[in-house]
């Protein structure tokens, strides 16, 4: 063993060096229609491992939580990958997401199971990306998708200022996904202006889109977003920092369905440290039909 360890040292520092991790504790407190208290504890994490050895590499990204009072873990594996990189493509196979979203803060269109602003979970897939130059690539994809396997083909274009990206999605089942999109975005100055439309030829209403803007507003980054799919929704996020140490973190929308809107708006302010963050956290939502939740939350996120 004492003749093994210099060699363990040798194959092992250089992949520890790759890794990077963070763990979150802290509680929440939850007032429901009617009255009802919940509150308790809720643990989170997150790791990322990217070992290389020439032009193989190996991608493991997971960010669990365990919510006490639910007693339910997400094990939030989002990606876990092998790849092989050379100077012009990559091939990779494993776990990944592949959000296809232009819209900071809506999703008219995301592949089901594969990832999405609130789902950090990954699918099984393959593929081969072709990277020319930096904002242009072509993406050839195969997903294992929670509504059936399905290809994925994207292309990535960039000219000047201006971004665009075009999408096809198809799986040979009839539950399978199914899509054309298109996605641009301009830079004006200190403006970005973005949309994404799509068709889904299965649905049953096949048109969807998002149009957005970001702008600086002040000291902060203010982003305005409407989508059209069922439920129309319009959202609105706000982030500046507050002196040196704190950052202020504010987002809000509605999303109309059978002629009810249901409004929802949140806050988070962090105090940043060297190696630590400090959340303080407060959200309101109308549940259609029920009333009003709301909850308070503060989190402590320590980085190694």
């Amino acid at each position: 063993m004492r003749r093994l360890l210099p060699l363990l040292l040798v194959l092992g520092l250089p992949a520890l060096a790759q890794l990077r991790f963070d763990v979150a504790v802290g509680g929440y407190a939850q007032l429901l229609p009617g009255g009802e208290l919940v509150a308790g504890p809720r643990f989170a994490g997150g790791l990322e491992f990217t070992p290389t050895r020439g032009p193989w590499r190996l991608t493991v990204q997971a960010y669990p939580s365990w919510d006490a009072p639910e007693a339910h873990f997400d094990p939030g594996l989002a990606r876990m990958t092998v790849g092989y990189a050379t100077g012009t493509f990559d091939v990779e196979a494993g776990l990944a997401r592949h959000p296809l979203a232009t819209a900071q803060l809506l999703e008219p269109y995301r592949l089901p199971g594969c990832g999405s602003a609130n789902d950090p979970n990954g699918c099984w897939s393959a593929w081969v990306e072709a990277l020319p130059r930096i904002g242009t690539g072509l993406k050839l994809a195969l997903l294992r998708t929670d509504a059936g396997d399905a290809g994925l083909a994207r292309a990535n274009l960039r000219w000047r200022e201006l971004e665009l990206h075009l999408t096809a999605v198809y799986g040979p089942n009839p539950t399978a996904p199914a899509a054309a999109g298109l996605g641009a975005s301009e830079r004006l100055g200190r403006r970005i202006v973005y949309g994404e439309g799509w068709w889904l030829p299965r649905a049953d209403d096949p048109a969807r889109g998002a149009l957005g803007a970001s702008t600086y507003l002040g000291d902060g980054l203010l982003t305005l977003e409407a989508d059209y799919v069922d439920p129309w929704t319009v959202a609105g996020a706000y982030s500046r920092p507050i002196g040196e140490d704190w950052n202020l973190d504010l987002t809000a929308g509605a999303s109309l369905a059978g002629g009810e809107w249901t409004p929802a708006a949140s806050g988070v302010l962090t105090y940043l440290m060297s190696d630590a963050d400090l959340r303080l956290g407060a959200e309101g939502v109308r549940l259609s039909g029920v009333g009003y939740a709301w909850s308070l939350s503060v989190d402590v996120r320590a980085y190694y």
